[in-house]
């Protein structure tokens, strides 16, 4: 859990480019049944690349909170980007509820720390937030929110998706833009993902 956290607040902290391929990539995790189509504007990072960013970010983090953070799962993170701040992650791992505790109360947790992390680093900025939940495919996901104004002609938006399948995997989907028209495309693929069940 705390590997997603720590994904997700990257990706809203520091930059990473990669080249935009021509086709729309198709991803399966057969853990939990998904299958989906990433936008051809967006391609995956490769593994050197996104370590080298998640150490990075890892940094920036452990700064603002002047704590330490410890990455788990990072290495099983499906990572895709357009551009320096346009990204979609998307991470399944196990959950463990005697070490991680209720599921719900862990994710609002979670989103909290990101909220939290967001004023710290940007502490002039208005940043709003919100929690619901949202069906895809027949599935009910804990869908977090953010909206962060880091300067006159640029909004962050944060867009994450969460459930526990079997009681035991969890998914994260996590879309982060500035650029509403990439944001609205993954925003669709995601709604669109089917799982098998």
């Amino acid at each position: 859990m705390r590997a997603y956290l720590i994904i997700c607040l990257i990706f809203l902290l520091t930059s990473c480019s990669e080249k935009i391929e021509k086709q729309g990539l198709k991803v399966i995790d057969k853990s939990i049944g998904l299958s989906m189509i990433v936008p051809d504007s967006f391609s995956k990072l490769d593994e050197e690349t996104k370590l080298e960013k998640v150490q990075k970010g890892k940094k920036v983090i452990e700064d603002l909170h002047d704590s330490v953070f410890v990455l788990n799962d990072i290495q099983k993170a499906n990572i895709f980007s357009h551009d320096d701040n346009n990204m979609f992650v998307l991470n399944t791992q196990n959950y463990d509820f005697e070490t991680q505790g209720e599921y719900r109360s862990a994710i609002n947790n979670i989103n909290k720390l990101i909220y939290e992390t967001q004023v710290k680093n940007y502490p002039e900025t208005k940043i709003d937030s919100s929690t619901t939940t949202e069906i895809i495919d027949g599935i009910e996901f804990m869908k977090f929110t953010l909206n962060a104004t880091i300067s006159k002609n640029a909004t962050m938006h944060m867009v994450n998706y969460n459930h526990l399948f079997d009681n035991k995997k969890d998914l994260t989907a996590a879309v982060i833009f500035t650029y509403e028209a990439l944001g609205k495309a993954v925003l669709k693929s995601f709604k669109a993902a089917k799982f098998k069940k």
